[in-house]
């Protein structure tokens, strides 16, 4: 179960970019909006690079837990431990958040949709030990200060849309689902207007 990350990090990706510190370059990444929490103000993406390995992951979790011989009730339910639920008809990974043992109830997270759910401790199932490999999911938080300048709502968009992701450190996605033309004005004004590492969100 340790192999499953607890977050992949946006680092390994710009492994090789030695910009300015700061808001002072963007990339845009290409990616899949997957969930918004709103109690958290985050959301949950995917990158466009994983779509086949994350869909090859879901055809794969239906086909075993569909079947009934595979398909066991976990019977000691441990917190922090990963399990097979089913959310809205489709077979998850999840990781079990919180346990409420006087009402059997559970606090989940989809492991790589980012949802975070209730469920029955008796509906979380043993997750195969072959579908224990890397999350997809890469999260990013809201900021309010961004909601009047182009910032994609949660609540406008559906899972499985395609996003542009635009990334401002790379160290951390400070920045995601803004429209385009807002970038590029923010960066060229910020590029020419402000000292190298001035820039802050």
């Amino acid at each position: 179960m340790d192999e499953i990350p607890s977050r992949r990090h946006f680092k390994s990706i710009f492994a090789n970019y030695s910009g300015y510190p700061g808001l002072s370059a963007a990339f845009k990444i290409s990616g899949i909006f997957r969930h918004y929490d709103h109690s958290h103000r985050q959301f949950t993406c995917t990158l466009k690079e994983d779509e086949a390995l994350y869909d090859a992951l879901q055809l794969q979790m239906n086909e075993i837990h569909n079947n009934e011989i595979e398909c066991n009730v976990a019977q000691r339910i441990k917190r922090t431990g990963f399990y097979a639920a089913r959310v809205n008809d489709s077979w998850k990974r999840v990781r079990v958040d919180q346990i409420d043992y006087d009402t059997n109830l559970c606090r989940i997270e989809t492991i790589d949709d980012g949802q975070f759910l209730t469920v029955n401790r008796y509906e979380l199932f043993v997750l195969n030990p072959k579908l224990l490999i890397n999350q997809y999911k890469r999260t990013f938080a809201k900021q309010n200060s961004l909601t009047a300048a182009g910032f994609v709502d949660g609540q406008k968009l559906r899972n499985g849309q395609l996003v542009n992701i635009f990334v401002f450190s790379d160290c951390e996605p400070f920045l995601a689902l803004l429209t385009e033309a807002f970038v590029n004005i923010q960066v060229e004004k910020l590029t020419g207007d402000l000292d190298p590492g001035s820039a802050r969100l």
